[in-house]
């Protein structure tokens, strides 16, 4: 009856030996399998030569019962840590209503997601989940975005509002055309940072896996002086089991498991908050920082800037230089271009325009060759310093103080206008910095924009430390400054100019509604607009790195415990195996205490009015 034990149960063992053999290393395995092997041998043998009576194949037969029963309840534990990535993916329906003749045509038919395209226009009624990244065209109702971002509350959806793969349509109908399907979704690209934190290895864990292999390999040669000593000292079958204990009980499977199970169920929990971990070192990292760096622009303010004025510096009305700056920002995704192309002005001339070459230069602005009107020039639009290298010193504006943001528009001719915007604060970024500030952190605020525009945000908040007009080279000073004194700098910023600084920032984040190329380079995304969400990131990062020296001290211990224990012959095999087991699960049920929700941000802020 031994044999199917042996011969099957055991099967997971030696392949994990294998493994390792082939891998030339010592892993968990090795130890385990050759126990087993051990043993068996010692059974056949003692039935061969009548001098047992099966008692070995008992052992080996309750041994598996206790390692496997651990092996179980660790897959359970190990698969409730990790499962926010699996449980993202379930959100997406395999059929969606699809309208193939829209508008002309109402009809409805049922359609796998799978074969949706851009440009196709779906139906999603109330309580249907939202199967593509898309537009909405007809209809208005609220979503439940909270699988993806944790915010609890319905957001509300109108005609030409976004919506995200995943999410809830709660309300009434909506008419939606297909932006993005399968990989292009915000969803998938959830998943794969999910999928991509929980593969990776942190420096924590990678030395615990060395320490591991090279205790493993301790304890194989050890084994080995250990049974001839007890042969001579007693007999061959007590340095069996003896030597069976040692094995078995000194396996650092807790070892192994300290770290990475704590992490995973970490980053699981945050996955659920609407905070994504995508770098390895993002939540070792996070437990060290001294120094926090905001951008301004959608990340501080709600990234909604509005024209408040427009101010004429040369011949033309307001209309001709709205046109004109409008035409070189189209296609940006600066939230300073948007609120210039979301301006509407009445009256005036509006110019007939042709792009004929574009050139964007990185934090300073945009300029382009245009035909305006049959005659072309080289046109610029953005800082002063940048604009003023085609249409020479800049004109003294006397709205110069005025509050907000400045985009200066000028061509060949000379400056043309100035355009300001403001932006109003996030309502929870007052609340945010009171918070940090009260974890002895030091904050700062680096910005493209005007000096005028980042001290008034900086004294609205209390953060002593900020610096304006800065271009993304003197960003990347700025923080490499700071890494020369010593600190762990988190920057947080959502833009195009932000890429360079967040690599270089020890831990970076990009703000909800950050470009594509601020959330690819960031080590963690933030899916909510709540920036309280932050505070409550530090603190789990904190607790994380607080589980993770518990689990190690724990299985430090243990090991340190259980080997004179099992050399003294003061352990059973099979209370060998109860003990590896308990330890393991020891480790694991501590780290899943990190699945527990944290004080997520729950109040509402009310808005400024």
């Amino acid at each position: 009856m031994v044999l199917p034990v042996v011969f099957y149960c055991a099967v997971p063992f030696y392949q994990g030996a294998l493994r390792d053999l082939k891998n030339r290393r010592a892993g968990m395995d090795t130890p385990i399998a050759a126990a087993i092997i051990m043993t068996f041998a010692a059974g056949i043998y003692s039935l061969a030569t009548n001098a047992g009576q099966g008692m070995y194949f008992e052992s080996i037969a309750m041994l598996l019962f206790f390692l496997l029963g651990g092996r179980f309840m660790e897959h359970i534990a190990r698969r409730k840590a990790g499962d926010a990535a699996e449980r993202l993916v379930k959100l997406i329906p395999a059929f969606c209503h699809r309208m193939p003749g829209y508008p002309a045509v109402q009809d409805v038919r049922e359609a796998a997601v799978v074969k949706l395209q851009a440009g196709d226009v779906v139906l999603v009624k109330p309580g249907e989940t939202i199967p593509v990244d898309g537009t909405v065209l007809e209809g208005a109702s609220t979503v439940d975005e909270s699988m993806l971002t944790g915010e609890s509350l319905p957001v509300s959806k109108m005609p030409s509002e976004k919506v995200t793969a995943g999410t809830l349509n709660t309300q009434s109908p909506l008419i939606i055309r297909t932006d993005r399907t399968g990989g292009g979704t915000r969803l998938s690209h959830i998943v794969r940072l999910l999928d991509r934190a929980l593969a990776q290895k942190p420096r924590t864990a990678e030395l615990a896996e060395q320490y591991a292999s090279s205790f493993i390999f301790g304890e194989l040669l050890l084994a080995v002086p250990v049974f001839i000593g007890w042969t001579l000292y007693a007999d061959a079958h007590t340095a069996l089991w003896i030597t069976v204990a040692l094995l078995v009980i000194t396996c650092p499977c807790a070892l192994s498991l300290a770290t990475p199970t704590a992490l995973a169920a970490s980053t699981g929990t945050l996955a659920r908050e609407g905070i994504l971990i995508g770098g390895k070192q993002a939540i070792e990292t996070l437990a060290q920082t001294t120094d926090i760096i905001f951008d301004k622009t959608g990340t501080l303010t709600r990234g909604n800037p509005a024209v408040s004025g427009i101010s004429l510096l040369g011949g033309t009305d307001k209309a001709f230089a709205l046109a004109v700056a409008q035409a070189l920002e189209q296609h940006s995704e600066h939230p300073l271009a948007r609120a210039i192309l979301n301006c509407r002005v009445s009256g005036g001339s509006v110019p007939d325009i042709a792009v004929k070459q574009r050139l964007n230069r990185i934090g300073e602005g945009v300029g382009a060759q245009l035909t305006v009107n049959g005659e072309t020039q080289v046109w610029a639009l953005g800082r002063a310093d940048y604009v003023a290298e085609i249409a020479g010193k800049p004109p003294q504006d006397g709205q110069a103080s005025e509050s907000g943001s400045a985009v200066y528009l000028g061509s060949q001719s000379g400056f043309q206008a100035v355009f300001y915007l403001t932006d109003p604060l996030k309502d929870s970024a007052a609340e945010a910095v009171r918070q940090l500030a009260g974890k002895n952190l030091t904050l700062h605020i680096l910005s493209g924009d005007r000096e005028t525009a980042v001290a008034e945000t900086a004294r609205a908040l209390g953060i002593a430390h900020y610096r304006a007009q800065a271009m993304p080279e003197d960003k990347l000073e700025y923080v490499k400054a700071l890494q020369k004194e010593g600190k762990k700098v988190l920057m947080i910023g959502d833009g195009i100019n932000d890429a360079p600084v967040l690599a270089q920032a020890d831990v970076s984040a990009a703000a909800a509604g950050g470009t594509d190329i601020a959330r690819d380079g960031a080590d963690i995304v933030l899916l909510n607009e709540d920036l309280r969400t932050v505070a409550h990131l530090l603190d789990q990062a904190r607790r994380t790195r607080h589980i993770i020296r518990q689990n190690l001290i724990w299985a430090g211990a243990y090991n340190i415990i259980a080997v004179p224990l099992a050399v003294l012959g003061y352990v059973q095999p099979w209370i060998a195996a109860l003990g590896m087991s308990f330890s393991s699960l020891a480790v694991l049920g501590n780290a899943l205490r990190l699945h527990k929700r944290g004080k997520m941000p729950s109040e509402k802020i009310p808005s400024e009015q």
